[in-house]
């Protein structure tokens, strides 16, 4: 059995940081599979490779947003999804299933959710979709959290605050920097234009 987890070609770097979190929690990596192009896949080595060459069946660990059209367009129509493979078997935790994209909640993904549940799902709102639905899920939270705590090398300041994605309009209030006067605020986001280039 070989362990897959996947990779991205979106600027949301968040998105990357999902799998540095499952990297984590598994014994080894042997593939990497494109979220928006299950098509593309990598061996460890970052070699292009085929599905039909795979002899190998794989865990596939299904976390995070789902998802971009196969040319990183926000679509709801022509997703690739689900993964029909007799190769690859996913293992849902951590979805975010958003119940605006219909093809999510196809009969034909409800049923791949029913044979691979039970689902675990990120947010509530996935979660009360999928129960509507009839599939066996649960509330697993983000496996972001199962990063460990950074090491006491690094230099912690909690006189720092960082407002990630928040809107400039709000990191500039003045109810914000009156409520936290000894602080000093950095506005920062998660999407960074140079991973566009990363592949």
């Amino acid at each position: 059995m070989k362990y897959a987890i996947f990779c991205y070609n979106t600027l949301n770097i968040g998105d990357d940081i999902q799998s540095v979190a499952t990297s984590m929690l598994l014994p080894y990596v042997d593939y990497y599979i494109l979220r928006d192009n299950t098509d593309i896949i990598y061996d460890k080595n970052s070699n292009l490779i085929n599905l039909v060459d795979i002899n190998d069946k794989i865990i596939l660990v299904m976390n995070g947003w789902f998802m971009l059209d196969p040319h990183g367009n926000f679509t709801q129509e022509n997703i690739k999804f689900p993964i029909i493979s007799n190769k690859i078997f996913p293992l849902f935790i951590s979805c975010c299933f958003p119940p605006r994209n219909k093809e999510l909640y196809s009969e034909h993904a409800i049923a791949h959710y029913k044979r691979f549940q039970p689902i675990g799902c990120r947010d509530k709102s996935t979660f009360d979709e999928l129960k509507l639905h009839n599939v066996d899920c649960y509330i697993s939270g983000c496996l972001t959290t199962t990063i460990q705590k950074p090491s006491n090398s690094l230099t912690i300041n909690p006189q720092l605050i960082c407002l990630c994605d928040v809107p400039k309009s709000l990191a500039q209030s003045r109810n914000i920097i009156k409520s936290h006067p000894n602080c000093t605020f950095v506005h920062i986001t998660h999407y960074d234009e140079k991973y566009n280039k990363i592949h």
